[in-house]
């Protein structure tokens, strides 16, 4: 019921008619996926004096993002949320401080973080890992990460358990088992990791870590293409080119262009669709989608 705006979290599923303030809430939200923040916003006001406490959560991520930046009203809200059960509200103030919306950085997202983590939310779990993992805001700890990874994988958060997969395979932190790596990627994958499905797809193509398998490797590497990952889709336009299948591959290359990835649109300069690369209006570097970015 989780979406992810702008960093914080937010329900975006309606509720049901038992549920104090549902039907104001469901017209919010209504509002708000056509885009009409201002009325949204104004319901979802109405629906939180009805009692609606997930109209709060929403409402506050509106106002951190939309222009309307009350810092202390939108903090104010999500602690209200968070005190009525809403672990959301927590991680939402814990973006705040990472971010500088709120002063007192790292230290204070650790805190609400943890709070978070502490009302069994797989993400803040993972976040907070992540901190103690590093030491920022917290005094690095690996014994710790990986406890919280752990409840974090077991909670089904993609994420940690993408990120487990990883410590199991080169051994950073635990004993290195390649059978217990494979298995948390395949968990990761089938929850919309996209890293975790390359890296299936990488060890099986290859075969270096386990037995080559090219058929599971091409399926992982098909769902990584399908859920966004832009280096899967130059890796797939390449299998596709050195089979002679130039229009899958053009198909591919395109696909990872529009997420800006730069070996994509070299492909397409290099087979002269210059049509195309012309629709690509922001090229970012960043297409490590889910996993290896530096956000928590």
């Amino acid at each position: 019921m989780i979406h992810r705006n702008n960093l914080m979290d937010s329900y975006h599923e309606f509720l049901e008619d038992k549920i104090p303030g549902s039907k104001l809430f469901n017209i919010a939200l209504s509002y708000e996926n056509k885009g009409l923040y201002e009325e949204a916003m104004r319901v979802y006001s109405d629906s939180m004096e009805s009692g609606n406490t997930y109209a709060a959560v929403n409402l506050g991520v509106l106002m951190s993002s939309n222009g309307r930046m009350n810092s202390m009203t939108a903090a104010g809200l999500f602690l209200w949320a968070a005190g009525k059960g809403h672990s959301s509200g927590y991680v939402n103030l814990a973006q705040m401080y990472l971010k500088n919306i709120l002063p007192g950085g790292n230290e204070r997202a650790a805190e609400y973080y943890l709070k978070a983590a502490e009302m069994g939310n797989g993400r803040a779990q993972c976040s907070y890992a992540i901190m103690c993992k590093e030491g920022k805001g917290v005094k690095k700890s690996m014994s710790e990460a990986i406890i919280w990874f752990q409840k974090s994988a077991e909670n089904g958060y993609f994420r940690a358990q993408a990120i487990l997969g990883d410590m199991y395979r080169t051994g950073e932190g635990v004993y290195k088992d390649i059978d217990t790596a494979v298995g948390w990627y395949l968990k990761a994958s089938d929850n919309g990791s996209p890293v975790a499905a390359y890296n299936l797809a990488t060890m099986y193509l290859e075969g270096k870590e386990v037995e080559r398998n090219e058929e599971f490797g091409r399926r992982m590497l098909n769902r990584a293409v399908d859920l966004g990952y832009s280096k899967a889709a130059f890796e797939a336009g390449m299998i596709a080119e050195g089979e002679n299948d130039y229009v899958t591959a053009v198909a591919l290359y395109s696909e990872g262009a529009r997420k800006g990835e730069p070996n994509c649109i070299k492909k397409l300069y290099d087979f002269g669709y210059y049509d195309r690369i012309e629709k690509i209006t922001s090229v970012s570097l960043d297409t490590d989608y889910g996993q290896n970015r530096s956000v928590f």
